[in-house]
């Protein structure tokens, strides 16, 4: 099974769970929307093709792809939804990626450093878990969707490269988990989140086409964040 259909089984699950929990409670009045200060670490951004088959007389090696992990920062606004949340914010997130290319037949042997980065639109409903345990819940479960807006630079090249373009616009579903271990005696809390997201492409050359069944963008980030 995909992992992008993974995501939209456990959203349905979720989403019902949800509901259910908040069918017969009257709408919290009075509470307002908090704000999300949040930064840490992450690794993806290009999901590159590692399926040579998908090209005609291409060589195993002729592609290889690695990505270094890098940082991100971001500021998001939860609305309280009964007893949920929706969340939405803006996150810049950096990534690079270096690629190699030895294809004899097409004249190709190099690499190739890329630069990336990503002005991101999280868009998610966040079901809170254990309120017993403190108010507003301990744990959250967020689930939804990421626009991105990809700006690539090229910061390295050796030997023959193809050609190479890519989409301004990525997009898909993202899924995470989020920690509320510390709260202050002001009522701020400080806490931890780990993330997912696996969507449509970004990077296209010979050996990366739209169309390819593992070409598309992903990540994995954590981190920390303070809320107010």
């Amino acid at each position: 099974m995909q992992p992008r259909n993974c995501i939209y089984i456990i959203a349905a699950i979720l989403l019902l769970n949800g509901c259910s929990a908040t069918r017969n409670l009257p709408e919290t009045k009075h509470q307002p929307f908090t704000l999300r200060v949040a930064g840490g670490t992450n690794k993806g951004g290009i999901v590159e093709n590692t399926e040579m088959t998908a090209v005609d007389q291409a060589p195993p090696d002729a592609f290889t792809g690695a990505t270094s992990r890098s940082l991100h920062a971001g500021v998001h606004a939860l609305v309280p939804l009964k007893r949920n949340a929706v969340e939405a914010g803006l996150v810049i997130m950096h990534s690079g990626h270096r690629f190699g290319y030895y294809d004899p037949a097409a004249s190709y042997d190099g690499s190739l450093d890329l630069s990336l980065v990503q002005c991101m639109v999280p868009l998610t409903y966040n079901v809170k878990l254990f309120r017993g345990v403190r108010p507003g819940g301990l744990m959250e479960v967020k689930l939804g969707y990421v626009a991105q807006y990809n700006l690539l630079s090229e910061s390295g090249q050796e030997g023959t490269v193809p050609a190479y373009d890519f989409n301004r616009w990525s997009h898909g579903p993202t899924l995470g988990i989020t920690l509320k271990p510390f709260r202050l005696n002001n009522g701020n809390q400080i806490g931890l989140y780990v993330e997912g997201y696996r969507g449509s492409a970004i990077f296209k050359d010979p050996y990366n086409e739209d169309d390819f069944e593992m070409t598309g963008s992903a990540y994995v980030k954590t981190g920390l964040f303070f809320e107010f």
